[in-house]
């Protein structure tokens, strides 16, 4: 079912181009939360730019992952989870400091840990990692709405997002935040139609990685 309704909402991508932007937009202007907790679970330790401590047990969404590198934030990593944002990103901390199960990888995770933690610059990206993420209500309050129109090629009737599992959304819209944003730490970054976007993140990346390496 979920393959089929994923074929669905790629066959028409170019109806939800709105949905997509708007998704992107909220993404952007949710709160950045500063990833504190280090040394266990992740769901109790994001704390706002204000210092409010937000509890995120247990939401599910689409996170964005972002590494502040000087006077620029890098997106570093886009992921999506039909349970607990928390524990995606507790893997990717988990990861960076090479604690990681052989069931826990995250590439932005060995991307830090290659980058700082092999070379004791663990506290670099200890202070300067953070999340942005839509909530799955919220997304699925912004594409309730949304009809795709008969297509003989799926069906004889009209595809109503409402009806699509949560499965299907989450993964359709990561690939997409993917492709706007431009992460570096993704495995496949699908990021085609913006790779302006993935080389300044990239370069950013680079430049602030080589200065703590020669230690200006």
């Amino acid at each position: 079912m979920i393959k089929n309704e994923l074929n669905i909402l790629y066959y028409n991508e170019n109806i939800l181009t709105k949905i997509i932007g708007q998704v992107k937009d909220l993404i952007q202007l949710s709160p950045l939360y500063r990833i504190t907790n280090h040394n266990g679970k992740m769901g109790n330790s994001l704390i706002s730019l204000d210092e409010d401590k937000l509890i995120k047990t247990g939401i599910a969404g689409i996170y964005r992952i972002l590494l502040k590198c000087s006077n620029a934030f890098v997106d570093l990593y886009i992921g999506e989870s039909e349970v607990c944002i928390a524990q995606r990103v507790s893997r990717c901390v988990k990861q960076a400091k090479g604690e990681n199960t052989v069931d826990e990888a995250h590439s932005a995770g060995q991307l830090l840990k290659n980058d700082f933690t092999n070379y004791q610059n663990e506290d670099v990206w200890k202070n300067n990692l953070f999340v942005q993420f839509i909530p799955l209500y919220i997304l699925r309050k912004i594409t309730n709405n949304v009809v795709i129109p008969v297509n003989p090629l799926f069906d004889d009737s009209d595809f109503k997002l409402y009806d699509f599992e949560d499965k299907s959304l989450l993964t359709f819209f990561e690939d997409k935040m993917i492709s706007e944003f431009g992460p570096i730490g993704n495995k496949i970054n699908k990021s085609t139609n913006r790779a302006t976007r993935y080389i300044n993140n990239l370069i950013n990346y680079n430049n602030f990685k080589n200065n703590i390496t020669i230690g200006v």
